[in-house]
Parts: structure tokens; C-alpha cells; sequence
């Protein structure tokens, strides 16, 4: 069998090479008479090869290679006809990209621009050249030579600025200054630092300060190639009628604040009947019936009547209103105020148009569960804003089947199936036994909610049901910062029937017992991508929670032996605490290519009632789509246990480790090469639920010998990006297993080669 997998294997990379060979032959087939095939860019700089960031700057660029080697999008249109209506050639042209030819109006337009960059650096005596090279039948290459001559360097910079109340803030905004004495010239920092300062004048009152406002004249009349920078500051132009003239910058007050919760473009205009006061917001309607209590929004408006104008509250405003998600638009409008006699006051309008408030969801989707295919489908209905407090009700129905293949119970087709119940209801505040209005910062945007879940579950082996009730609260502490904390979760799992036989295969059998959970959760999740023009940036989450410690003992009763748990309403009770650790760091390359790192750890420890029953969903297993893809899921571990490959093992410790490399194939179609590592272990030994491992002792951790029992995968993968999302294949092959082998004295080994040991992982959205 093996044999002939490499055979075919071999006849296909054979087949794929002739392929390109064919294909490389014809690069030119569509290029027009008399025209160029541009086969490459040369960018040197003073002689020596340019960076990448320079070369991006060339408005013409070859057709892009795949991994440096064929150019897969262009042979792909080769294969078709542009004069194609329809058809398979027709098909080949949309898939692929056309040769770029050469336009020399293009090439100098780019030798201009490269030399242009070359002085907004601060090279102003910089050269630039281009020529053409042919090579070969309708193919030749672009050659851009360019000398920098001297850098100049900012010598002295000092800023003029008219307006009084501007100036007396001067002092703050340029001890934080990107411009210092000595720097090289650069117009880009230049440019920042005139947004930084517009930016830092919007939070002092200052309403829509123009960064145009600010001007920066560079002399150049010195010696030693110096640059002598002036920031000026005018006064603020306004146009009255046909005369314009200036007057000095001052800070804006808002005076007052008027919300419209039912605005519409098409009732604008008619009449408001009616003018209500809540707080220190005025409230305007044009119709009676009200669509939404008072409090709503004006828990989500971050700025007051008397504030001084600042831009962070209006973005932060808008962050809020849009997450109670009852709002199909938001507009925060300022204009000025006729009465104020300082001509210095605004007022602000607040248009909410809602989202309509019922709506009903239909569902029906392909799945693929750890290899078996099957249909999901739901019927849902929301209400945004149920008692007009912006709470959303969520009901929805679901139901699947799926083909799981078990030669033990016979051959049919539809033999998974799964019903159930998700309803919710989430409130735009915390639930507490107070008026909690006013009581909490609005930076924290708090909600919270409740819900209540009920699962059917039918599979070949095994029957039951599960319940989860939960409330949970969560609150923003920052842009990047969220916290959620469920203070009740209540979980149950009833198994109604599970068949002996397949009970006796299972290496660790919690999970397929009756169980009831009741604990808490608190999670954290930082985002360093939000609010941020880096291209590197991290992602960290923290899960803790516990089980059984209150409510647990309150209604439970003794055991009627001491070798088994608790019960809950006749059910045995679980007790544990968990805390895991999920960190992410991205790293943004040239030409959209990205290196991602990711680290995972996780531990579980039982106690009291959790020596006897724990839940399976809580524990760890390594394997699968988004974890160690070289092994399927629950395929790999515990430590060394080598029989891992037929059974579902879990286990209370994961350490994991992952780096992807992801690239731009073409268009939509993406492709990654990545390596994972880790394992799980057994810890707490001695609890009798791990009772199944104790006569395999390498499935323990040991801190002398984990290093040894790290797995370790790599593959690669391709993704398609439909925009609404990604559909994605991996291929990982296990390089290093941490099972002892007969005969090897090693337990880290690699594997020799061989096509079967693939796994191929098919999955919805990126792995981390």
C-alpha cells in the first residue's frame, strides 16, 4: 500500500513539473505585439540593492511568484483565452492575474516618486535614472539607479504661534515633540508630529483643529547641510458672506446636548412635539410613542452639558452607543450655539436611528467534526430592546446530523444527531439588587446576562442531555483591556444510555458520566491590535475558574461511601480549579506576509468531590485544528503513552507551542508553513479519577523528562479568504513522537518519512 502511495506520489510531482515547464515556456502567450513582459525590478541605491520598502514604491510590479518560484497567477491566466465569453477558459482567466507589460510613462513616473522619497528623507540633492534592459522574446527588466548625495540634519527647531490660548499650551505639547535637534530630516515624522499636535489641541477644547492649521517651513540656507524648522500656528480663517477674515484659536464648550433616540432621515423635518429632561440630557421626540428608556443612551455618552470639548469622549461615545446593538446608524453632530455669546459655545445632537426590533434567523450549514461530516441547522428569533431598556432576547433552535463511521454499529448513515435550546438575555448594565445608574464609570461600558442552554446529544455509543445556566457581567477597563466574570455557572450532564463495549475502550472515562458543575469563571483578554498603527502586537487571555466550593456543599449531600463524590439532586458533584494562559504575538512582514508565534499553557486540579468526577469539556487534549496539527485531536498524549493513537486521551496539564509563517499566494487564496510542539500530562496522581493511567506511569509529568515528551509537528496549508470567512486546509506531518519505539533507547526520534502519516485538517477561520 505504501508503495503505492509513493508511486502516485512521485508521478504526480513529475506530472506537476511538466506542468510548469509547459507553462513557463509560455509566459509571453497574451503579451501584445511590440510590448514587454516585465520579468523584474533592479532598485540600486548608491549602488547597492534596495530594501523592500523602497521597491514598494515602483508603480509597476512583476507578476507575483509563489514562494519565489513559478508565477502561479500569471500561468493560470496563460491556460485561458481573454477573448473567452464563457467556458473553462473563461474560468482560468478569472482565477489567474495578465502579464504586466511595460509602460516607460510609468517607469519614470516611479523614478521620479523613488527620488522624491529620497528627499522627503532629507537627501535634497538625490539623482535618479532608469533604462531598460530586453531579455529574451517579449521579456526585459527595469533597472532604477539611484544617489542619495548628503543627508541633511535638523539643526534648530522653534515654532510661532498667534493665538494666546494655544501658545500657553505650547510647552506641554513639544516636551513629547517626534522633532529634536540632530535628527535627520524626515517629512514623515514631520507629518506625525503635525497630527499628534492637531490630535493633543482636539482634547483641550479646541473643536475640530485642522492639521493643515499647522505649518512647518524648512530653511536650508545654512551651512554643514542644516535644516532650521518653523512651526507656525496662524490664527483661524472664517469666511463670512464674501469677506474672510481671522481671529485667535479659542477652546469650545458644550453647552447642551439634545438626543433624538428614533431619529429617521425622512422625519427630520417634521415637527417635535414633544421636549423631555433626563439627567443633564435633553430628549427630543416626534412621535409618542417612546421607542427606548432615557437612561440607554445616556449611560453610553461620555461627555456632559459644561465639558470642555474633548475628541477621545466622542470616540469613546461612539464605541458605546454601537456595542448596545439596537442602533442601525449613530451621528454625533456639533454646531454652534446661537445664544452663546462668546461665539465659543456647541451644541451637540445625538441621532440614533434603531435596528429593527424583531427579527427572525435561519441557519443551514455543512459541518465537520474531527472527520465526520455532517448538516447543522437553526431558527432563531431576536428582540433588541425587549423592555426598552436595550436588553437583546435570543432564542434559537438547533439541530444536526452527522455520518460517524463505526463498523460496530452497522452501516448507517445519519447516526449522530444533536437537538437543542439556546436562549439569552443581555442587559446594557450590570444586574444588581440597586439603581446602578451613575453608580459605575462610563469607560466600563458594563453588561450583563443571563442564559440558559439545553443539549441533546445521540451517538452511536452513547445518549444524553446537558444543561447550563449561567449570569455573567463584563466591562471594558480600557480599549485593549476586557474583563468577563461569570458569577454563576451551572452546568449538568445526564448520560441516559453509553454501550459497555465502548466504555471498556475508553483510556479515561470522565465525560461520560452524569455530572453537575457549579462554579465561577473570570477571563481577561488583552488586544494590542485595537487603537494601534503597529504592525506588531500581541493577544493574551487568562481563564480562571472554579467549581463546587458554595453552592456545591450547600445542597449536597454525604456519599453513602467515601469512594465516590457528592451528589447534586442525585447526581454526582464535581469540585476543581482551573487557570489557563493563551499568549499570541504577530509580527507583520513586507508584501502581506505575517510570522505568528503562539503559547498556551493550562492546568486542572481536582479536589474534594473533583478526586472522583471531573468534566471532560474541562480538561486538555493536544491534536487537531487549531493545537498540534500533525496528530488528530485526542490523538496525542498523555506524555509518552504510545497506545494514545486509538483512544480519546485528555488529560489536567497542556504545554503548547506554535510558529506560522502565512503569505499572499493569489487574490483570495493564501498559503501558510508552520511547526507546533507540546504534549499533555497527568498531574495529582493520586486522585482516583486518573485511576486508568496508573499503570502507565510515562504519562505523569516529570520535570526531568517533559522536555523529552514534547511532540513535534510541521506542515503547511492553504486558506481561502471569502471575506465573510476563511476556509482553511492544513497538512501537518509528525517529525518528532514522544512514545518510545521498539528498539529505540530514545524517547525523541524522528519518523521516517511516509505519505500516510499526513493529517490533513479541514477547518473554518485562522488556527490562533
Amino acid at each position: 500500500m505504501h508503495s503505492q502511495i509513493k508511486s502516485h506520489s512521485f508521478f504526480l510531482v513529475k506530472l506537476l513539473l511538466v506542468l510548469w515547464t509547459l507553462s513557463s515556456c509560455s509566459l509571453v502567450k497574451w503579451v501584445p505585439k511590440n510590448q514587454l513582459l516585465l520579468m523584474e525590478n533592479e532598485l540600486f541605491v548608491d549602488n547597492k540593492k534596495a530594501g523592500s520598502e523602497m521597491r514598494s514604491i515602483i508603480r509597476q510590479q512583476p507578476n507575483e511568484r509563489l514562494l519565489g518560484g513559478p508565477r502561479l497567477s500569471l500561468q493560470l491566466y496563460n491556460l485561458g483565452d481573454p477573448n473567452a465569453k464563457k467556458g473553462l477558459k473563461k474560468f482560468w482567466i478569472n482565477m489567474g492575474k495578465p502579464p504586466v507589460t511595460i509602460d516607460s510613462a510609468l517607469v519614470n513616473t516611479s523614478a521620479q516618486q523613488l527620488g522624491a522619497y529620497l528627499f522627503n528623507k532629507g537627501y535634497f540633492e538625490n539623482e535618479s535614472h532608469w533604462e531598460i534592459n530586453v531579455n529574451g522574446n517579449k521579456r526585459a527588466k527595469v533597472r532604477y539607479e539611484l544617489y542619495r548625495g548628503p543627508r541633511y540634519y535638523i539643526d534648530s527647531v522653534s515654532f510661532e504661534i498667534n493665538s494666546p490660548e494655544i501658545e500657553r499650551w505650547a510647552t506641554q505639547f513639544m516636551a513629547t515633540s517626534l522633532l529634536y535637534e540632530g535628527m535627520p530630516y524626515d517629512a514623515q515624522i514631520i507629518d506625525k508630529e503635525r497630527e499628534r499636535i492637531a490630535s493633543f489641541l482636539r482634547e483641550k477644547g479646541f473643536f475640530a483643529f485642522p492639521v493643515e492649521g499647522i505649518r512647518y517651513i524648512a530653511d536650508t540656507t545654512g551651512s554643514n547641510k542644516s535644516v532650521e524648522l518653523l512651526m507656525r500656528i496662524d490664527d483661524r480663517i472664517i469666511e463670512s458672506k464674501d469677506s474672510i477674515y481671522t481671529r485667535p484659536f479659542l477652546p469650545f464648550k458644550i453647552n447642551r446636548v439634545f438626543i433624538d433616540p428614533n431619529y429617521s432621515i425622512a422625519k427630520e423635518n417634521e415637527a417635535i412635539i414633544d421636549t423631555q429632561q433626563f439627567d443633564v440630557y435633553d430628549y427630543v421626540y416626534r412621535e409618542e410613542e417612546i421607542f427606548l428608556r432615557q437612561r440607554v443612551p445616556a449611560e453610553a455618552l461620555h461627555f456632559n452639558p459644561g465639558d470642555i470639548y474633548q475628541q477621545s469622549k466622542i470616540k469613546e461615545s461612539y464605541r458605546h452607543l454601537l456595542g448596545l446593538k439596537i442602533f442601525q446608524s449613530t451621528e454625533i453632530a456639533f454646531r454652534p450655539d446661537p445664544i452663546d455669546t462668546t461665539k465659543q459655545g456647541l451644541i451637540a445632537e445625538i441621532r440614533l436611528k434603531p435596528l429593527i426590533p424583531n427579527n427572525f434567523t435561519t441557519e443551514l450549514t455543512g459541518t465537520n467534526t474531527s472527520g465526520n461530516f455532517g448538516i447543522e441547522g437553526s431558527f432563531g428569533w431576536i428582540n433588541r430592546n425587549l423592555f426598552k431598556g436595550g436588553e437583546i432576547f435570543n432564542i434559537r433552535l438547533k439541530g444536526s446530523v452527522a455520518a460517524q463511521y463505526n463498523s460496530r454499529y452497522g452501516d448507517q448513515l445519519f447516526n449522530t444527531r444533536e437537538a437543542g435550546i439556546e436562549t439569552s438575555l443581555e442587559f446594557p448594565k450590570f444586574l444588581l439588587p440597586v439603581n446602578t445608574f451613575g453608580l459605575l464609570p462610563k469607560r466600563m461600558n458594563p453588561r450583563s446576562g443571563v442564559a440558559f442552554d439545553i443539549l441533546w446529544q445521540e451517538r452511536q455509543e452513547f445518549s444524553r442531555v446537558l444543561f447550563n445556566v449561567r449570569l455573567y457581567y463584563d466591562w471594558t477597563e480600557s480599549i485593549s483591556k476586557h474583563h468577563t466574570l461569570t458569577l454563576m455557572d451551572w452546568r449538568y450532564t445526564n448520560v441516559l444510555n453509553l454501550d459497555p463495549d465502548f466504555a471498556a475502550d475508553l483510556q479515561f472515562k470522565t465525560g461520560f458520566e452524569s455530572v453537575v458543575s457549579i462554579g465561577s469563571r473570570y477571563t481577561f483578554n488583552y488586544n494590542g491590535k485595537v487603537g494601534t498603527q503597529k504592525k506588531n502586537f500581541t493577544l493574551f487571555t487568562v481563564n480562571a475558574e472554579t467549581a463546587g466550593n458554595l453552592a456545591g456543599r450547600l445542597i449536597s449531600k454525604p456519599a453513602e461511601s467515601d469512594s465516590t463524590a457528592n451528589t447534586v439532586f442525585g447526581v454526582q458533584a464535581t469540585q476543581y480549579a482551573r487557570l489557563d494562559f493563551d499568549f499570541r504575538y504577530y509580527i507583520e512582514l513586507p508584501s502581506k506576509q505575517y510570522l505568528v508565534f503562539r503559547a498556551f499553557t493550562g492546568a486542572l486540579f481536582g479536589y474534594g468531590n473533583g478526586s472522583y468526577i471531573l468534566p471532560f469539556e474541562k480538561s486538555f487534549f493536544a491534536g487537531g485544528t487549531n493545537d498540534i496539527r500533525a496528530w488528530p485531536a485526542y490523538r496525542l498524549g498523555p506524555g509518552s503513552f504510545e497506545d494514545g493513537d486509538d483512544l480519546i486521551n485528555i488529560a489536567p496539564f497542556k504545554l503548547v507551542g506554535n510558529v506560522e509563517y502565512r503569505f499572499d499566494i493569489f487574490k483570495a487564496l493564501k498559503g501558510a508553513v508552520f511547526v507546533d510542539f507540546g504534549n499533555i500530562w497527568i498531574i495529582q496522581r493520586d486522585l482516583p479519577v486518573y485511576k486508568e493511567y496508573i499503570l502507565t506511569p510515562e504519562t505523569y509529568f516529570e520535570f526531568d523528562r517533559f522536555l523529552e515528551e514534547i511532540a513535534v509537528g510541521t506542515g503547511f496549508g492553504v486558506r481561502y479568504d471569502l471575506s465573510f470567512f476563511v476556509v482553511r486546509l492544513d497538512l501537518g506531518y509528525p517529525i518528532v513522537s514522544p512514545y518510545l519505539p521498539e528498539g529505540k533507547s530514545s524517547r525523541l526520534f524522528f519518523r521516517p518519512f511516509n505519505f500516510s502519516e499526513f493529517t490533513y485538517n479541514l477547518a473554518i477561520g485562522y488556527p490562533f
